[in-house]
């Protein structure tokens, strides 16, 4: 497609008076202030996808012009793999018959190349890469247009331009793209060497997303199943995955999903047949994010562990033992997270830019909360520490959950201060999930910083809004929060489903607390409001 120039969001009017636009909505301001008529605002996804057309054929026209004095003989000529001959594009019809129409690219094709630019080749620093999204493209370029991972694509690519303001319809189009790359894959996994494949694989990563982004009542249930399928498949591809660059980062995004999947299912990972098991090699641990996803390989286990021992719903001396065990074992994992954070490199780090220190009563409705406001380098270093926070206030909930069981057992002073330190600790976690939001929600924000930014300033905050939502939730789940404090977390969540059409955020907002430690406790624990 040739570049005609950056895309004016100007209004049409303004346009052609040639004056500067200040874009504000629904009518710019130098149309209200004139009196005149405000057209409105060209969609998001047709500036990406401007009307070249008559800038195709114009230049096309004067090449045409130019060839007519060049001789035949050197008209023939051409490098292979580049252009044509000059010949074969005249045919019977020049150039002055080719109707515009039929260079306008589809639905499909304007969904696919904006959730490329905008959510995949977007710059970020390398030790954040480890979803399948990092890996999409050279997967995507390797397989054929109508392959399992092209419609996949192009399911979640559609339900992303769905979300977007007059474009519900689009969702049905998304649903139907997803059936057939169901059918697809189902298809490929009756063959074992397809079954094993890369793209195969990729698929499924694709769906878990395509389901995490649909979020309605039965999609959770899709995702897990999503999940587990993809662990099968990892499990099956064995050692042999290790062997190419490209299959080992295949693992490494499927090895973060399932990770994840495992802490919210309270289950551990099953073993996968490596001496190391999901650990892998080192080359699997390349980055901080990956070395990150590979710490945090424990946590399932810590989290059944604390399922398994609050259901037995009484103190006993096996209750104890089990206890004192978990207590040692989560502070152990809990400073091994610590240790990571500190070994960071500078670039990775954060720095606060404001303090926020007062807000309205109407605090649902505050874009900030009280308390600094955080900045990254890009979304993705704050992504990174999101989870980390989320998975040490999960580590802090099993240690605060023994510490009381072992209180109700002998009520000592160690106990009282393990309760305490785990509240104080979760507290300071939250509110620096907090202090993020700004920055994910913020698309001036986001350009301060050193990458360059390709990313349209809606498509920014809606990747910024989805990485935002899991962290929130997880914050507004945390013992003893401020009423203020709930009610502004649960406030973001719902602005996120309002302004981004991100369903999983109302789902989130409205659902019943769900239990950090494992499980719901059935024992009597009479808590000290101070130090006895």
């Amino acid at each position: 497609m040739v570049y005609t120039g950056k895309p004016s969001r100007a209004c049409q009017t303004c346009k052609k008076r040639r004056v500067k636009c200040d874009e504000a909505r629904p009518f710019c301001g130098n149309c209200k202030k004139s009196g005149r008529t405000c057209p409105g605002f060209v969609d998001e996804f047709d500036l990406v996808f401007r009307d070249e057309n008559a800038a195709v054929v114009r230049r096309s026209q004067k090449r045409s012009k130019a060839t007519k004095s060049i001789p035949s003989e050197s008209s023939s000529r051409y490098v292979r793999g580049h252009s044509p001959p000059v010949s074969s594009l005249r045919g019977t019809a020049g150039m002055n018959d080719i109707d515009p129409r039929g260079l306008s690219p589809t639905l499909e094709d304007k969904a696919i190349a904006f959730f490329f630019r905008n959510h995949v080749l977007i710059p970020q620093h390398e030790d954040c890469m480890r979803g399948h999204l990092d890996i999409l493209l050279t997967h995507y370029n390797k397989t054929d247009s109508g392959s399992p991972l092209h419609t996949a694509t192009n399911a979640v690519a559609m339900h992303i331009l769905s979300c977007y303001p007059g474009r519900g319809e689009v969702a049905r189009d998304a649903a139907k793209y997803y059936g057939r790359a169901l059918q697809q894959v189902g298809k490929a996994l009756h063959d074992p060497v397809q079954a094993k494949s890369d793209q195969i694989l990729m698929c499924i990563m694709m769906f878990t997303l395509y389901e995490a982004l649909v979020a309605t009542d039965k999609s959770m249930a899709a995702w897990a199943n999503h999940v587990d399928g993809a662990a099968t498949l990892v499990r099956l591809r064995g050692a042999e995955q290790f062997q190419s660059p490209d299959s080992r980062r295949v693992f490494q995004a499927a090895r973060s999903m399932m990770v994840t999947a495992s802490i919210w299912k309270c289950s551990p990972m099953e073993d996968f047949p490596w001496p190391d098991g999901w650990l892998g090699t080192e080359e699997t641990q390349d980055n901080l994010a990956n070395r990150f996803v590979a710490l945090s390989i424990g946590l399932p286990m810590l989290r059944a562990r604390s399922k398994a021992l609050i259901s037995r719903g009484k103190i006993d001396e096996k209750t104890v033992i089990g206890a004192k065990k978990l207590l040692d074992d989560a502070r152990e994992f809990d400073a091994s997270l610590e240790d990571w954070a500190r070994g960071l490199p500078e670039g990775c780090t954060y720095r606060t830019v404001t303090m926020v220190h007062e807000i309205s009563d109407d605090v649902e409705k505050e874009p900030r909360w009280l308390g600094p406001v955080h900045s990254y380098r890009d979304v993705f270093i704050a992504n990174v520490w999101n989870d980390y926070r989320i998975n040490r206030i999960i580590c802090q909930s099993i240690i605060s959950t023994c510490a009381k069981i072992l209180w109700k057992s002998s009520g000592t002073v160690d106990s009282w201060f393990a309760v305490s330190s785990a509240r104080f600790i979760s507290q300071s976690l939250a509110d620096d999930i907090c202090a993020s939001i700004p920055f994910l929600l913020t698309y001036e924000m986001q350009i301060d910083g050193p990458l360059a930014r390709t990313q349209d300033s809606d498509a920014a905050e809606g990747q910024g809004a989805y990485l935002a939502v899991w962290p929130l939730y997880i914050a507004s789940i945390v013992d003893d929060l401020p009423a203020q404090q709930l009610a502004w977390l649960k406030g973001r969540l719902l602005a996120i489903a309002n302004n981004y059409n991100l369903q999983s955020a109302r789902a989130f907002a409205t659902a019943r607390e769900h239990i950090l430690a494992g499980a719901p406790s059935t024992m009597d624990f009479q808590w000290p409001a101070v130090r006895p």
